[in-house]
């Protein structure tokens, strides 16, 4: 099985809040991830995230996210995970321009 492809900022804060059950791997430096990450996401180095899963995943039906700083490297690791047959995403845009994007969007509205 193959990456299911990428999932768009909107999309994840929908799920985040729904609470859905989802595990979301960030693979920034972790500088970045110290600085800013999302509500549950878990800083790993993409080489260990396989090794992280098959110890916490309780099924390979619950959407992993991969978050970076850019698309390429979420994307390389969402296919190699959903090779392994879990149900695989990438944040498209990464943080800076799908997350945070986002987030000065709906600020942006607030102040309206």
């Amino acid at each position: 099985m193959e990456t299911k492809g990428y999932i768009t900022a909107s999309d994840l804060f929908s799920l985040l809040a729904a609470r859905d059950k989802i595990i979301i791997l960030d693979i920034r430096r972790k500088q970045a991830y110290d600085e800013y990450h999302l509500s549950g996401a878990v800083h790993i180095d993409a080489d260990g995230a396989l090794d992280y899963l098959e110890g916490a995943s309780e099924s390979t039906e619950i959407p992993v996210i991969v978050v970076s700083d850019l698309d390429e490297p979420a994307s390389t690791l969402s296919g190699d995970i959903g090779y392994k047959g879990y149900n695989s995403f990438y944040l498209k845009g990464g943080m800076e321009e799908g997350w945070f994007k986002l987030v000065r969007h709906i600020r942006i509205h607030e102040q309206k």
